[in-house]
């Protein structure tokens, strides 16, 4: 069982160093990409050249400051206090008018908070998880007033919560006294997808916030089971039912942290030697979280069909699989598939909701047999490339709060996007690389880092047969930074 395990862990990890590799290249594909990567290798030359000297020269005075016993304090104060003023700059600097997407879940918001509820009801109740962000950020326009202001304050919130969670964890798994925790809520506060997400009504912020929760208490379960603690057990299970849960409410894709959760647990049970008490246990938890997680999302069904007054559909996925599978679209939105859809919900009286996904769900899957394997695999590289390759794109970031592309702030920002990729998936692949060097020499991998490959796995395996857009790429970041920042080096 072992070394079908230790398999099991190493095709895991070339698989998710492949998928790096793709993340990478395709990231590295334009001009002003080679010209950063010539930049930064000749800083890197002038580094190795003059490094020693610099150390000689400044490196007891930093060491010192960081071994000062205020120095966290200050840096986690000095992050915090930047991370703030870049979200907030936005809404000094420029005024919000969005479209598409952001514009729907405002306007959406605005009518909430005016006390009309949700309008376009058939559409809210096609896609019952609008409806999740939409309250929330209705609730905060009605407490602040200012619309954008209260976008910004909503998601900044729920974006600092999730640093520290990811510090918190991040802690947890590192040596005592390492600065790995500061790495980390560096690398999420000062995320440049965070900053401009933060300002914008979308409700990835809060998707990611549930993402970083969700890692959390997986790994605080876990280690609950295998010291036996009953009760502690009973209590994260049903947070982590919830958490999915909730999280599933603002983005339909936590089925596949559930999936992942379960096969988390068998690991577990597989590779611990109180099989027996473990299996029970985890067996237990297993339950708990399935039956907290379809409650949770009964109760918004209902939640949102009283709202609409409509049957809402419990099966958000069939459009995003439908439009997912069109060839001519490279997976993407499209016209057509939209227009088609509208026809659907407006000229069809007879079937229900669920009815309609279900047909969507089947004729994308006629899309898939129709183009055969080759076909097929050839669709889902060009979705990977829309995921991957539009990263340092500032067209789809709304060109309405970056500044239009080509413009200076535009370039500058796309810059600052193609370092803080480069830098966290060159980290990320390092200690994915580090740990498969280990798996294959016996040594063991820290539980929860599988844990974080399979949900990647799973996000990345899930969005080939879905819709393809460059943002819905970012429940990756939360992933990443949490491999990233476990794989700098530990200083005491």
């Amino acid at each position: 069982m072992k070394k079908v395990i230790k398999y099991a862990v190493m095709t895991i990890l070339i698989s998710a160093i492949l998928l790096l590799s793709w993340f990478i290249i395709n990231n590295l594909g334009s001009l002003k990409s080679k010209l950063l990567i010539m930049l930064m290798i000749g800083v890197g030359i002038l580094v190795k050249i003059f490094y020693p000297k610099l150390t000689k020269i400044f490196g007891h005075r930093i060491v010192k400051i960081i071994k000062h016993r205020h120095f966290s304090a200050i840096f986690i104060f000095s992050i915090l206090l930047l991370a703030i003023i870049l979200r907030f700059g936005f809404y000094f600097a420029y005024s919000y008018m969005p479209f598409s997407d952001p514009a729907t879940f405002l306007g959406q918001a605005q009518s909430i908070a005016s006390g009309s509820g949700l309008f376009h009801n058939t559409y809210v109740a096609f896609f019952p998880y609008l409806a999740a962000y939409s309250n929330l950020l209705g609730v905060a326009i009605k407490i602040i007033s200012n619309p954008w202001l209260a976008i910004i304050i909503l998601n900044t919130i729920f974006d600092i919560a999730a640093a520290f969670i990811a510090m918190i964890l991040v802690k947890k798994i590192s040596p005592a006294g390492s600065k790995k925790p500061l790495v980390a809520l560096t690398l999420w506060l000062l995320n440049p997808f965070n900053i401009i997400f933060s300002v914008m009504s979308l409700p990835i912020i809060v998707v990611n916030f549930f993402i970083i929760l969700t890692i959390f208490l997986a790994y605080i379960l876990s280690r609950k089971i295998l010291s036996n603690k009953i009760t502690p057990i009973l209590i994260f299970s049903i947070l982590l039912g919830l958490a999915i849960g909730y999280g599933n409410c603002y983005r339909p894709i936590f089925i596949v942290a559930l999936i992942a959760i379960l096969i988390f647990l068998a690991y577990l049970v597989l590779t611990n030697k109180r099989t027996s008490k473990i299996l029970i246990l985890a067996a237990i938890s297993s339950i708990i979280i399935i039956v907290t997680y379809f409650g949770v999302q009964s109760l918004n069904v209902a939640f949102v069909s009283n709202q609409t007054g409509l049957n809402v559909s419990t099966n958000a996925g069939g459009w995003s699989v439908f439009v997912g599978a069109n060839n001519k679209s490279n997976g993407s939105w499209n016209v057509e598939d939209d227009t088609y859809l509208h026809n659907i919900l407006k000229y069809d009286r007879v079937s229900s909701y669920d009815q309609i996904q279900t047909r969507l769900t089947k004729e994308g899957a006629d899309r898939y047999k129709s183009y055969g394997l080759v076909g097929s695999i050839s669709l889902m590289i060009k979705k990977l490339s829309v995921f991957a390759g539009g990263q340092i794109s500032v067209s789809d970031i709304e060109a309405s709060v970056i500044g239009y592309e080509g413009s200076a702030t535009a370039m500058i920002f796309s810059l600052y996007i193609l370092v803080y990729i480069f830098i966290i998936f060159i980290a990320g692949a390092r200690y994915v690389y580090l740990s498969l060097k280990d798996a294959t020499s016996g040594a063991e991998i820290k539980p929860i880092i599988i844990f974080v490959i399979l949900l990647a796995l799973g996000f990345f395996f899930s969005d080939m047969f879905v819709e393809s857009k460059e943002r819905y790429a970012q429940i990756m970041y939360p992933l990443f930074i949490i491999l990233a920042a476990i794989s700098t080096k530990s200083n005491q």
